[in-house]
């Protein structure tokens, strides 16, 4: 019987080459993609059509997606990789799969795994983490519910050489160290072949190298000689490797920190070791083992990867030759790795990592704002808004930080004209470096990213700490009441918000000059969710609160920025205060009665029900796969907006009165609204 599978990170060179060799082995493949839209190496529009490939939307750091996606396909098989932003050591992802209907997952590890996996430490950053999700596979999955394949070091890894390439002067850490330079393809090759037709015996980690090992030296000399290059090989000592590591190569400072001293690790224990871990030649013959095909040398890794540079959309990792005096050596994956499955960061030289490179000058007069979560609904508001008022981008130079500059969402950012830098909420040092020398931060985190009130609480207390640390001049954190308080104690659930209020009163009490930014009842929760086409062009407003209930409607993704970007510039008025980031307070007899007067013949049988709490809570299960706590969450939060308020009864005329830019109104939302389009 021919399963059904579902492969994330499908425009990965791995990930790629698992789904269609399962197809091939008569798999049904489903490619969960975070962009659906984004091109597949190796896979062309007719073969994908041909073999019945299906995309459907979702990302490993959001379980919700997760579930959908698994749930709606009907997979069985899935395969996955470490996903760094799920704080939980995607458990939450995980049992997601599981509930959805996942029996066997395959997950792409690491070779710098060794004996006990509960004795990893954390500063051993990537088998820690790596572990750490295998202990997660065994304690939702069980023993029989997954494979864990564990590649060595990846042949692509050598794209690093580029720059040297180039140069004539190839700079390495250990050039004689050795590497087995196993080939993407090949391991994708071991992933299909298993989500296709099972586990072939009761190995639940595949240890999976190269056929050979290499010294560093060795590799540039084999690229060299593909592409017409006799480049010279100078050994750097550790700090310069390091410095290579993150100005260069734009790695976190941790994992560059791991990388120098796991190489020093191979330095000191001699030959057959890739990065300090002894190599079993045993594993040498796993590729054509679980595969049926032997596995592919580096030598001809790079002649395929030369051969295929002029068509990019069959090969994901390619070297090319653009004319007789310049060498090109290029990637495009979607989750490269220098250690198994380790993210690699964009140059910081690069447009992605850096614009103000473009015109130095014209941020030496501007103060700096670093803004989180640059790249989500309230933190882009927040750059385009400064970017696109001539009074603000005049006094401010913007900052923005996101886990991935090299997101096309990022892209867009810099191509307005912020500063796009990593940085992630998790790693203190990231964090100083991008709010070094900034007069202002603005600050949110994403609770539903990690379903965990203490989590999210200390990733902003990590940001109010270095503020301090720092000199910041205005911290504008992105808050929420305490619901547990304002209710006392009637509605002690609302996790989501009383996590960030607790951050709040952390901030206040560091003594931080701040202020205090509450986003409204987002405008875009409610288009496909409470307010829906119940079938045949019924639509219908539900909610478990009465039709006189006052919501404070927000468009988070046009308005935020407006409310933000007033708050700096009245930055001595602001400090210490609260904003409340809203429209106005909408009844949901107003908001079925608006959407009326845009869409009369839609609207004609429309109506608002009150679901009791009961109803809604099984609805947000059902469809979300959010468990028990979380519903009973969502329950408590619309509960509050009649109970006690959403804002505790504020109004919001003072708020109002600080923007120069009117905020986005529900009829004007509706209008724009993809969802309601063609209705009339």
């Amino acid at each position: 019987m021919a399963h059904t599978v579902i492969v994330f990170g499908p425009t990965g060179a791995v990930g790629s080459a698992a789904a269609r060799t399962a197809s091939a082995l008569g798999a049904k493949v489903i490619l969960a993609m975070r962009d659906t839209e984004k091109p597949i190496p190796g896979l062309s529009a007719s073969d994908e059509k041909a073999n019945a490939f299906t995309r459907v939307h979702a990302d490993l750091t959001k379980s919700d997606t997760v579930h959908h996606a698994v749930l709606t396909t009907q997979a069985t098989h899935a395969f996955i990789y470490l996903a760094f932003a799920a704080a939980d050591n995607m458990k939450a992802t995980l049992h997601a799969l599981k509930s959805a209907g996942i029996e066997l997952v395959v997950f792409l590890s690491s070779f710098t795994i060794r004996g006990d996996l509960a004795a990893i430490q954390p500063s051993e950053m990537i088998p820690y983490a790596h572990a750490q999700v295998e202990m997660n596979l065994l304690e939702v999955l069980g023993e029989k519910g997954f494979v864990a394949v564990r590649p060595g070091a990846f042949a692509s890894n050598t794209l690093q050489y580029k720059r040297g390439l180039e140069q004539g002067v190839v700079k390495i850490f250990g050039p004689d160290m050795t590497i087995d330079c196993i080939v993407p393809e090949d391991i994708g090759r071991v992933c299909g072949t298993i989500l296709a037709n099972g586990p072939p015996d009761d190995q639940r980690a595949i240890y999976l190298y190269g056929p050979e090992l290499l010294s560093q030296r060795e590799a540039v000399k084999i690229i060299g000689d593909a592409v017409g290059r006799d480049p010279k090989v100078e050994e750097c000592d550790a700090q310069g490797a390091y410095k290579m590591f993150v100005e260069e190569g734009g790695f976190p400072a941790p994992i560059a920190e791991y990388m120098v001293r796991q190489t020093q690790k191979a330095f000191a224990r001699g030959e057959d070791q890739v990065l300090g871990h002894t190599i079993d030649r045993e594993h040498h013959g796993n590729i054509e083992k679980y595969s049926g095909r032997k596995s592919t040398t580096f030598k001809e890794w790079v002649e395929q990867a030369k051969g295929m540079a002029a068509e990019p959309q069959k090969s994901c990792d390619r070297l090319s030759v653009r004319s007789p005096r310049r060498f090109s050596f290029s990637v495009v994956p979607e989750m490269p790795n220098l250690v198994s499955a380790v993210p690699v960061m964009p140059p910081a030289s690069s447009s992605t990592a850096s614009t103000s490179a473009r015109n130095p000058d014209t941020t030496m007069a501007k103060l700096t704002i670093t803004v989180f979560g640059s790249t989500g609904k309230q933190g882009s508001s927040v750059v385009k808004s400064i970017l696109a008022d001539s009074k603000a981008s005049s006094q401010f130079h913007v900052k923005a930080v996101t886990r991935d500059p090299s997101k096309e969402s990022a892209r867009a950012l810099a191509s307005l004209g912020a500063e796009v830098v990593a940085g992630d909420f998790n790693d203190k040092q990231s964090l100083h470096a991008a709010i070094k020398g900034a007069w202002g931060v603005f600050s949110v985190t994403n609770f539903w990213e990690l379903f965990s009130a203490e989590a999210e609480a200390a990733q902003g207390k990590a940001v109010a700490d270095v503020c301090k640390a720092e000199g910041v001049k205005h911290l504008i954190w992105s808050s929420l009441f305490n619901v547990n308080k304002l209710s006392n104690g009637v509605l002690p659930g609302v996790v989501h918000f009383d996590g960030k209020a607790d951050v709040e009163d952390y901030i206040r009490s560091l003594g931080i000059p701040a202020s205090f930014f509450h986003a409204g009842f987002y405008m875009s929760n409610l288009p496909g969710q409470s307010l829906r086409d119940m079938g045949e062009g019924n639509w219908a407003l539900a909610m478990p609160n009465p039709a006189d209930a006052p919501i404070p409607l927000f468009d988070a993704a046009a308005d935020t920025g407006k409310f933000v970007k007033a708050m700096f510039l009245n930055h001595e008025k602001i400090l210490g205060k609260s904003v409340y980031g809203a429209t106005a307070y909408y009844t949901p007899t107003q908001i079925v009665y608006e959407f009326k007067e845009l869409f009369p013949n839609t609207g004609k049988k429309m109506g608002f029900s009150q679901l009791p709490g009961d109803v809604f809570k099984s609805i947000v299960g059902s469809t979300t796969g959010a468990p028990e706590p979380i519903q009973e969450a969502l329950l408590q939060n619309m509960r509050l907006l009649k109970e006690f308020g959403y804002y505790g009864g504020e109004k919001l005329e003072p708020s109002l009165a600080i923007l120069t830019e009117k905020p986005t109104t529900w009829k004007e939302f509706a209008k724009k609204e993809p969802l309601f389009a063609g209705l009339n």
